[in-house]
């Protein structure tokens, strides 16, 4: 499987519920796929102009691949880059309550143990305004193209199945 079939399988899994974007520019980077979602919730009284409740999930999709073996140095270096799209990506206001930055690497050819251990051992969450505007959780998967492998650290364990590599010829996105 290559890289652009990978990225057909994750469109069908993810069109129904996010905004898709091809070779979307962000910063110094051009990603294969930007992906995000927006949810709204808002509880009523009587109308809408009375509004109780009210708040707002995002989650930002941000998908890469790479040529080489991935070393834990590149994936260092799109952490880094992530952290600093938090504050491009992720408008805060008193009804946000979380986003989730999701970053996906896409390597053909394998991915070395330092990488591996790095990934698995990541955490970052930032905060607004002590909370009181929500706050961002950072996810990293990576997929290893050549073993069918998704690394990920603990808080991307939740959507890692949808990141798995299906190599049948008869692929069904219901999976």
């Amino acid at each position: 499987m290559n890289v652009q079939e990978f990225l057909q399988q994750l469109e069908l899994r993810l069109r129904n519920n996010f905004n898709i974007n091809y070779n979307f520019p962000l910063g110094k980077r051009i990603l294969d796929m930007y992906a995000v979602c927006n949810i709204n919730n808002s509880k009523y009284l009587g109308s809408k102009n009375l509004k109780i409740w009210s708040y707002e999930i995002n989650e930002h999709c941000l998908i890469i691949s790479t040529k080489e073996t991935l070393t834990v140095s590149f994936v260092q270096d799109f952490v880094g880059w992530l952290k600093e799209q938090i504050p491009v990506l992720i408008k805060t206001h008193p009804e946000h309550m979380q986003s989730y930055l999701t970053g996906v690497i896409i390597s053909p050819s394998g991915i070395d143990n330092q990488a591996m251990q790095f990934i698995n051992k990541l955490k970052y969450s930032k905060s607004f305004l002590w909370g009181l505007q929500g706050w961002c959780d950072l996810r990293l998967l990576v997929v290893d193209l050549a073993t069918g492998q998704v690394i990920s650290n603990k808080k991307a364990e939740e959507v890692k199945k949808v990141y798995q590599p299906k190599f049948s010829s008869s692929f069904n996105y219901h999976d």
